[in-house]
């Protein structure tokens, strides 16, 4: 390769990598906002919840008392079928699933998303103060792979994930009959599981005003005005700390990666 092909490449190669550097310096800073939020916000008793941002710590509930609950009268709302996860049949409150199909090229390797999704919106979480509700959509959630699956040459998918991708005609399998190499991975939050959660306390609209028994009983924790809305299964530590990771990455990462990239820049059109 002659070394104009080489340093025109580089040249490309530093101006993607300056704007992935900006991207990830952004990223950084959005979760430095979010440490200094969760670092000033005390934690509240759901007995003593008000409207407006508030920070719990509490564990879910089972589906069934969702189902049964006097403070959830959803009417068609909610399916009356506990939500399993679509692999490994596990009972959940909230399930994401991803099927992944591994590539390969001359020049890189990737992980391609062939499909995704995912189900379960209401929760109710109890600490040893009171019961609420808690709408987890549109929520960052910070919850790790509970799940893993895997086919290749020579190994077909695992029954449970066979099924589902027969029911959503999803091929596992290439021109030649081989298989492909894929992943199959699940998140899901349990019953007993204990969440972070950092959102707004707003009104909760199953419930008329002015019939709540307690004031938990009329607010549900929901995606408020404020754009914070962060649901984690870790406690508020291990959500600092990984947090801070995140920044560390980000801000510095980032911020490393941009300026080194602008500096070769400048340096190839002769202004440093």
């Amino acid at each position: 390769m002659a070394s104009g092909e080489g340093a025109a490449k580089l040249f490309i190669y530093s101006i993607v990598g300056f704007f992935v550097g900006l991207w990830f310096f952004y990223k950084g800073f959005k979760k430095l906002k979010l440490k200094r939020t969760i670092e000033n916000m005390p934690t509240s008793n759901i007995r003593s919840l008000a409207i407006g941002l508030v920070e719990i710590y509490a564990a879910v509930l089972p589906y069934q008392e969702l189902l049964k609950s006097k403070i959830t009268n959803f009417g068609q709302t909610i399916s009356k079928e506990i939500l399993k996860s679509p692999f490994s049949q596990k009972e959940c409150l909230y399930y994401k699933y991803t099927v992944e199909r591994y590539v390969r090229s001359r020049k890189s390797s990737y992980w391609v998303m062939v499909t995704q999704g995912t189900a379960g919106k209401y929760m109710l979480v109890k600490d040893k103060t009171g019961t609420v509700l808690v709408d987890i959509e549109k929520a960052e959630l910070d919850i790790p792979m509970d799940t893993e699956y895997s086919s290749s040459l020579g190994k077909d998918p695992p029954v449970v994930v066979l099924n589902f991708l027969k029911a959503n005609k999803i091929s596992y399998e290439g021109w030649l009959g081989g298989n492909h190499t894929m992943r199959y991975r699940e998140y899901y939050i349990f019953p007993s599981d204990k969440l972070y959660i950092l959102g707004t306390a707003g009104k909760n609209p199953f419930i008329k005003e002015g019939t709540a028994a307690f004031n938990e009983e009329g607010i549900m924790i929901q995606k408020g005005n404020n754009p914070t809305y962060y649901i984690s299964d870790k406690d508020e530590k291990a959500v600092l700390s990984s947090i801070g990771w995140s920044v560390f990455g980000g801000v510095i990462g980032g911020a490393v990666l941009a300026l080194a990239c602008l500096t070769y820049l400048l340096f190839f059109i002769g202004l440093f």
